[in-house]
């Protein structure tokens, strides 16, 4: 990172884990990071704010929600909170599907036309609280 004067990170959290880990170690920090984004998993409180330790409290947060058979399907952006996303509305066809009383998120590769169904999302119910989102 410091070589190459990075400032922005695209990781998997669990990739960054282990980085944040040799940080530690040696007591550096790439103070040239300034955008981290992660894909590809959650990244949870806890590890943000120990990323954060880190990175330094100047370094914003933001998340990719995607699935390998339809990739991205949303971002983050400063006004979502915990698990909100906006939807790639060029990118993407989300339904929310009732299934026995659970929200099933189903979306469509509107490039591909190939649909994914993706994990339960809890009792049926949409969000719009961060434009248009997705929990």
């Amino acid at each position: 990172m410091t070589r190459f004067d990075a400032n922005v990170l695209l990781v998997m959290p669990s990739n960054l884990g282990p980085v944040i880990t040799r940080l530690e170690e040696t007591g550096r920090r790439p103070e040239s990071i300034r955008l981290a984004v992660t894909v590809g998993e959650p990244l949870y409180p806890s590890d943000e704010a120990r990323f954060r330790k880190s990175l330094g409290d100047a370094t914003v947060f933001r998340s990719v929600f995607q699935t390998s058979d339809t990739g991205t399907i949303g971002y983050q952006c400063g006004s979502c909170g915990p698990g909100e996303f906006h939807l790639h509305e060029e990118l993407q066809l989300a339904e929310l599907v009732d299934v026995d009383g659970t929200g099933q998120l189903i979306t469509t590769n509107l490039a591909t036309r190939r649909p994914a169904s993706g994990s339960p999302a809890g009792p049926a119910r949409s969000s719009s609280s961060a434009g248009r989102s997705s929990r």
